[in-house]
């Protein structure tokens, strides 16, 4: 019996040693691993060995690892919203730099580089220009401070534009680096199926296992569900959408943009996919869209990207590249959109000095487009020195008075492109004989009619120009038509139209039908009183009418018969050249074919004269539908003549009278020649020195006049409509006023950022320190446990050698 129980005493003294060795040996593992990050300490699980009701020793169990679950999805899950939040702070902080220093923000000695430190020191050298329109420093200044205003609005929407090709690159690298750690995470699954298999330790594989899901948690929220055998299955958060089983394996992937100009062009982005890949490594044709393909910053319908990722860095990622950074880009379109339509708004309304002997338009037209516009504007032709051209007539002593475009009239107020340069045409064109009567210089029959047909009806009308001393009572008292068959249909006016001085204006529409064949002659008489001496004047005019089938609307014909038996008189002019010329180029410059894409061109034919436009009253209000005459929705401009066509602008737009902050640049041809620059306007010239003689209707620039200038000066303290822009209402204000909102909604979502990235952090640290609380390594109480285990160590030991003494003596006294 007692050698049965020193037996049994050594075989529990080995078991107890086995045990305790294994022990120490996790022991000086934790102590190791205490600092390592995402280790857990790794619990040792001891049971007594019982053998038919006698203990027989200890049984080491499989060594475990110390953690909460609960705990550790819940620190995933708050990782994956660190993870978005950081990402918005990163880039955030990145774009606080492109909106540069404000004023005195850090130094207030040093002048700020933000939008609204350049717009200021623009309106500052134009201030300084409207003082000293004459000196050319003032004009350079002035417009380099433009260019200086061009280039920081550029700028920052291009830093924009570049930040969101890379957040489109991060997205790129963000997806590989996932599937990377799903291959990792395959891997590690069917590690911890061996082990279990052989009855090894998972806990270190368990661990590698978290710290896999948790890097995949930083880029994407993600629903895990754990195997019996300690398995991972891997899933989207929210959409659910498979990323990994224990047996099959699942690959995102995504196409990035190739460059920037896929965002600044609007081009359509590539989907973000889920696909299976098969045992051969190939991927399933079929596929699920995480994220789907679209045009970046476009939030609702067509072209709208949506996202099944609501959390981690591809979230943020995400949200920077589709939605907060556009939103920063369209306010500062908004920004340059409407400083360049308002200054060009006041260059548009003046000239230079001396004026451009050409302007050519930047908006895209064509001939037969046909716009509705009210109001009138005036086109000057004047000399070098800013005087008005000499006159081919004598009874213009003056000189040419300017053309005063009635646009609200001219084929009822919804003239054609080509309307508006057969009537500048017809006014600045080759002068023709002219017919005076009384206080009229000129009459002249202006069609329609586009056309002019036998059996047809033709409209015209007359105009009437006076540029005598009073104001002349028309009447067209009889009108006949050449032709058999030919009448006479309706309009004859039985009233009086009054033409006051040192204006042009029209008869009102008569039409005629036409018989026979044409050539058609048409006999108009007409009676002009003098409101002021009551002296009446009365004559019949001939004119000829060809047929055509087309292009008569708004085209001139003058009178063909060359003796009167009342008092017209003929007035011949001492040239046959032009005075200037509008047509429709391309754009090389060249004539446009009818129809075709072009822009207004206005050109004097002494390369020595010049262009002056002031736009008066003129609006563009509509596009007319050319298939039933109908308004076109959206192509109400509101924008002057001159404006409208893009004559004579200070900051470029393009073909169809838009601005971008990324393009936004001062007119090459004013950087290239300062004095294009407006500063003046159209005025009166002075009246002639002999009181008697015939007013002066002429107008006329001076390098002094600086009213344009003025103008322009005072843009700065003018409120401006701005539309709502993604995030900023629509308001009032002026353009230093909504740069300081732009600047100030950056600055705020900076600091919503940083805010709420430290928030998350904060909620992830509690957690953290929560799930470190039971899984961390207390290096004192696992020094406590080596000191308990070494001394069962060596009690055990001690027994062993005790057993073995026995043994020893027992064999001794047996021998």
């Amino acid at each position: 019996m007692a050698i049965i129980s020193t037996t049994s005493a050594l075989d529990a003294s080995i078991s107890a040693l086995r045990a305790n060795q294994q022990a120490l040996g996790v022991i000086s593992n934790n102590i190791a691993n205490a600092n390592s990050t995402g280790y857990s300490q790794e619990l040792i699980k001891e049971s007594p060995d019982v053998t038919g009701g006698n203990l027989q020793g200890v049984n080491m169990n499989q060594v475990t690892r110390a953690a909460d679950n609960f705990l550790i999805t819940a620190s995933r899950n708050q990782f994956s919203s660190v993870g978005t939040t950081e990402v918005l702070n990163d880039y955030y902080q990145r774009i606080q730099s492109y909106y540069g220093t404000p004023d005195g923000a850090s130094d207030t000695t040093a002048s700020g580089n933000s939008i609204n430190d350049a717009l200021n020191q623009f309106f500052t050298s134009v201030n300084t220009l409207s003082s000293n329109t004459a000196t050319a420093s003032s004009r350079t200044a002035a417009i380099n401070q433009g260019v200086a205003l061009a280039t920081n609005i550029s700028t920052l929407a291009s830093n924009l534009e570049n930040t969101r090709f890379q957040a489109d690159q991060d997205i790129a690298t963000g997806i590989t680096y996932i599937n990377s750690q799903l291959q990792a995470l395959q891997s590690t699954n069917t590690a911890i199926q061996n082990a279990t298999r052989a009855g090894s330790s998972t806990a270190p594989l368990l661990d590698q296992r978290d710290s896999t899901l948790q890097n995949i948690a930083e880029y994407m929220n993600v629903n895990v569900s754990i195997q019996a055998d300690g398995e991972a299955s891997v899933s989207t958060g929210g959409s659910g959408i498979t990323l990994l089983t224990p047996t099959v394996r699942y690959q995102l992937g995504y196409n990035p943009a190739g460059s920037v100009q896929d965002f600044t062009s609007n081009s359509t982005l590539q989907p973000i996919t889920v696909s299976q890949i098969n045992l051969d490594g190939s991927l399933t044709l079929t596929s699920a869209q995480l994220v789907s393909g679209g045009i970046s910053g476009v939030t609702s319908g067509n072209g709208a990207i949506t996202s099944k990722i609501n959390q981690g860095k591809l979230a943020g990622l995400l949200q920077m590249r589709d939605s907060s950074i556009p939103q920063l880009i369209t306010q500062v379109n908004n920004v340059a959109s409407n400083i360049t339509n308002s200054v060009n708004a006041i260059q548009n309304n003046g000239a230079g000095f001396p004026p451009p002997n050409t302007l050519t338009g930047t908006r895209g037209i064509t001939s037969t487009q046909k716009f509705a516009m009210t109001g009138s504007v005036m086109i000057g032709v004047t000399d070098a020195s800013g005087n008005p051209v000499a006159s081919p007539y004598p009874n213009q002593p003056g000189g040419v008075p300017p053309l005063t475009l009635n646009l609200g009239t001219l084929d009822g107020g919804q003239p054609t492109v080509q309307d508006i340069v057969n009537a500048i045409n017809s006014y600045y064109g080759p002068p023709p004989h002219e017919v005076s009567l009384g206080d009229l210089n000129n009459i002249q029959l202006q069609s329609v009619s586009d056309a002019a047909a036998t059996g047809s009806n033709y409209t015209f009308n007359l105009q009437l120009s006076n540029y005598g001393a009073n104001n002349s009572a028309v009447q067209v008292t009889g009108v006949t038509v050449s032709g058999a068959g030919s009448s006479v249909i309706s309009g004859v006016p039985s009233s009086t139209t009054n033409i006051n001085a040192g204006t042009v204006g029209n008869s009102g529409n008569m039409t005629v039908n036409f018989g026979g064949a044409g050539p058609w002659t048409l006999n108009a008489t007409v009676q002009s009183t003098d409101t002021v001496t009551g002296v009446v004047s009365t004559d019949t005019i001939t004119y000829q009418i060809n047929p055509a089938a087309s292009g008569l609307e708004g085209t001139i014909s003058n009178f063909t018969n060359g003796s009167f038996g009342g008092n017209a008189a003929i007035v011949l002019p001492n040239t046959t050249q032009p005075i200037a010329r509008a047509q429709i180029v391309d754009a090389n410059g060249n004539p446009a074919a009818p129809g075709t894409a072009g822009f207004l061109q206005i050109k004097t034919n002494n390369s020595s004269n010049g262009i002056a436009i002031n736009e008066l009253d003129s609006s563009q209000i509509a596009q007319i539908n050319p298939t039933n005459g109908g308004v076109l929705a959206n192509t109400d401009t509101g924008r002057g003549f001159s404006d409208f066509f893009q004559l004579n602008d200070f900051f470029v737009r393009d073909s169809s009278g838009n601005s971008t902050a990324l393009n936004m640049q001062v007119n090459s041809a004013i950087q290239q020649n300062p004095a294009l620059i407006s500063t003046g306007q159209l005025t009166p010239s002075n009246p002639p020195s002999n009181p008697s003689a015939i007013p002066s209707y002429t107008y006329g620039l001076s390098i002094g006049n600086n009213q344009a200038a003025i103008n322009l000066a005072a843009l700065q303290s003018q409120q401006v409509s701005f539309a709502a822009a993604s995030g900023i209402p629509a308001l009032n204000v002026t353009l230093s006023d909504y740069s300081s909102e732009v600047i100030s909604f950056a600055a705020q979502s900076i600091s919503a950022a940083s805010l709420n990235a430290t928030n998350e952090n904060d909620v992830y640290t509690g957690l953290q320190q929560q799930a470190q609380s039971i899984s961390g390594v207390n290096i004192d109480q696992q020094m406590s446990n080596m000191l308990l285990y070494q001394n069962s160590y060596e009690a055990s030991a001690k027994i062993i050698t005790t057993v073995q003494s026995i043994f020893t003596a027992l064999e001794n006294a047996l021998s």
